[in-house]
C-alpha cells in the first residue's frame, strides 16, 4: 500500500467519522427529551371525561401533544406502576384519538387504583370511540354506581344507550338522574331534547 492510498484511507475514515457525528447530533435534536421525575411537570389538559362530551377533545398543538406522549411513554415503560403517569398518558392518548392505547392505559390505571369514576368514564368514552359499546356501557355503569353525583358518567351513558343503541327505556332513568343533577347545563338540556325527539 503506497502513501497516497494510506492518505485517502485516513481522510475517508475522518470524513466518515465527522459525517456520522453530525448525523447523530441532528438526530438527537429531533428526539424528545426523556422525562425524568422531578425535572419536568407534564402539562395535561382537563381529563377527557370531565367535559361531558363524547367527542374527542383536540389538542391545540398536535406536535406538542405528540412530544408529550413520547416523553411520558418512555417514562411509563420504566415505571409501569406510577398511577398518575399511566393515567396522564391515557389522557394524552385520548386527546390525540389513539383509542386502543388510551383503553390499555385506562385499564392499567383501573387495575392499579380501581373504582375511580373519572377514570372509568374516560375508559367508557374511549371504548365507545373504539366501537366497543358493551364495554362502554359497563365502564360507565360502574362510574355511575361509585358516585351518585358524577354527572359526566351519566351524560356519556345516555349518549351510548340512547343515541348509539336506541335503547331509550334503559337511557331514560339515567337521563332523569342527569337532568336532576345538572338542571341548568345547556349540554344536558340539548341531550334531553335530542333523546325526546328520537323516541
Amino acid at each position: 500500500m503506497n502513501r497516497d492510498n494510506v492518505l485517502f484511507l485516513v481522510i475517508g475514515v475522518l470524513v466518515g467519522f465527522i459525517a456520522g457525528y453530525v448525523a447523530h447530533e441532528m438526530m438527537l435534536e429531533r428526539q424528545p427529551r426523556r422525562l425524568v421525575p422531578g425535572q419536568e411537570t407534564v402539562n395535561v389538559a382537563q381529563p377527557p371525561g370531565a367535559s361531558g362530551a363524547l367527542a374527542s377533545p383536540q389538542a391545540n398543538d398536535p406536535q406538542a401533544a405528540m412530544d408529550r406522549v413520547q416523553r411520558l411513554a418512555a417514562y411509563v415503560r420504566d415505571n409501569p406502576n406510577d398511577v398518575q403517569a399511566v393515567r396522564t398518558l391515557g389522557d394524552l392518548n385520548f386527546d390525540i384519538g389513539n383509542w386502543s392505547r388510551a383503553i390499555e392505559l385506562y385499564e392499567q390505571t383501573d387495575s392499579l387504583t380501581p373504582n375511580e369514576p373519572d377514570v372509568l368514564t374516560n375508559l367508557g368514552v374511549a371504548y365507545r370511540n373504539a366501537g366497543r359499546l358493551d364495554d362502554a356501557i359497563e365502564s360507565l355503569r360502574r362510574a355511575r354506581e361509585l358516585d351518585a353525583s358524577h354527572w359526566q358518567s351519566r351524560f356519556n351513558s345516555v349518549l351510548v344507550l340512547a343515541i348509539d343503541l336506541e335503547r331509550y327505556d334503559e337511557a331514560q332513568p339515567v337521563l332523569d338522574e342527569l337532568v336532576a343533577l345538572q338542571p341548568d347545563n345547556t349540554d344536558v338540556q340539548r341531550l334531553a331534547e335530542e333523546v325526546a325527539s328520537r323516541r
